[in-house]
């Protein structure tokens, strides 16, 4: 069942879809990375060390059903619940829970808590809107007793949270305009709106199967699968709402390289790569020693994703794109005691901080609101109009004087 924490919206859904829905300059600039750099710095809200940041209150032991796991919940509810940033003509975030239990080979019974944080545009309707989604798993292993789990999950966590906070403000600045003036903005961005998953019970309770692991994100699936939105909806069921699921997990150790795991997504980790290597070329990565990236930008990419267990499994199996970022070969602390602070890696875990909010800032096209400055209103107008100007030329060009013109050059001129 699902369980609403904040008195805003509810609908379980995501979306992506590839580049060219609207003008270039809504894509996260030179600019906007220095701003999200400057502005949210990672050594203030992702300190490993830091009780005031986002990731220390998670580096505790997350065991599903006990009270490590109840008071990280709190944490993370309580975060979302004071980020809005909105005057109250714009949706702020919503969050939700979907809670059930389920029997384990150790225990009956078992409670299991998925939180569900999302934001939708200004006008969504129910059915129509798709929503970029980014996951983690934020439990832990039951044995060995006391694991942290520092990369298995709470620093993909935490930086979904880092990412929820970074983009909050040009989300509203945004979106407020939106509402004002619709006209404006394309139909893809109206109707696409943010939602970031946390999963409970992905790790095993004794030993990893198809039936003990992966409990929040099972559960979580065939609900969305099966509840069905009005008749007439663009999108007939909560699953047909995520376009694609982008699923961190073993992030923040030190030298880990991400592979592409799946060909319809592989635009998607072109975009991570893209986006990583401009990072580098203005100076903005804390890697800046480290002589190889995190992601591949233009190498052979590896598409076997389906070999590795984890929460994208049940989605995919439903049809769902997945973005798989995930190590390809697992750091040496998986699954052992020594998955703990002293071992994380804050250059990594700084650097994906930036990737994963200006990937998503990239995704919502948000990318001239990001920086805030007295003239931004004048150039995006200006912009808008240029970009309408460009596009009337070209549509006397494919049709002159309203006359029909032969196939060959319509084709030319929808490439001018």
């Amino acid at each position: 069942m699902l369980l609403p924490v904040l008195p805003l919206l509810l609908s379980i859904a995501s979306a992506f879809a590839p580049p060219g829905s609207s003008s270039p300059s809504r894509y996260i600039g030179d600019e906007g990375l220095q701003y999200l750099h400057k502005n949210f710095p990672t050594e203030k809200y992702l300190a490993i060390d830091d009780p005031n940041g986002l990731l220390q209150p998670i580096l505790i032991p997350r065991v599903p059903d006990t009270d490590g796991i109840r008071q990280v919940q709190k944490f993370i509810t309580d975060f979302v619940s004071t980020q809005t940033y909105s005057e109250g003509d714009v949706p702020g975030w919503d969050v939700n829970l979907d809670v059930f239990q389920e029997d384990t080979p150790i225990k009956d019974n078992v409670t299991f808590t998925n939180i569900l944080v999302k934001r939708d545009p200004p006008n969504a309707k129910k059915g129509h809107t798709g929503y970029i989604t980014i996951a983690a798993h934020y439990d832990t292993l039951i044995k060995p007793e006391g694991f942290i789990g520092a990369i298995d999950s709470a620093v993909p966590c935490a930086l979904m949270l880092y990412t929820i906070k970074a983009i909050d403000e040009a989300i509203t600045r945004k979106w407020k305009e939106m509402k004002a003036d619709p006209d404006r903005f394309s139909e893809h961005e109206k109707n696409t709106g943010v939602q970031f998953l946390f999963f409970d019970g992905e790790e095993a309770f004794h030993s990893w199967t198809d039936t003990d692991s992966t409990y929040g994100s099972r559960h979580l699936a065939q609900l969305m699968d099966q509840t069905y939105n009005e008749v007439n909806s663009a999108r007939q069921t909560w699953l047909a709402e995520m376009e694609s699921l982008v699923l961190l997990d073993l992030i923040g150790h030190k030298d880990t390289y991400i592979p592409s795991f799946f060909r319809n997504t592989h635009w998607q980790y072109e975009v991570f790569a893209s986006l990583e290597q401009r990072i580098r070329d203005i100076g903005l990565s804390a890697r800046m020693d480290e002589k190889d990236t995190i992601f591949a930008e233009g190498k052979p990419a590896f598409f076997r994703g389906a070999v590795i267990g984890d929460d994208h499994l049940p989605f995919l199996h439903r049809g769902v794109p997945v973005l798989h970022l995930i190590p390809s070969h697992f750091p040496p602390v998986w699954h052992k005691m020594d998955d703990n602070a002293k071992n994380l890696h804050f250059p990594d875990i700084s650097e994906w901080g930036l990737l994963t909010s200006s990937f998503v800032a990239n995704q919502l096209r948000v990318g001239d609101w990001i920086v805030d400055y007295p003239d931004a209103n004048e150039m995006r107008e200006q912009r808008e109009k240029e970009e309408k100007a460009r596009r009337a030329m070209a549509q006397k060009k494919k049709i002159p004087n309203g006359k029909k013109v032969p196939r060959a050059a319509r084709r030319r001129g929808a490439m001018l």
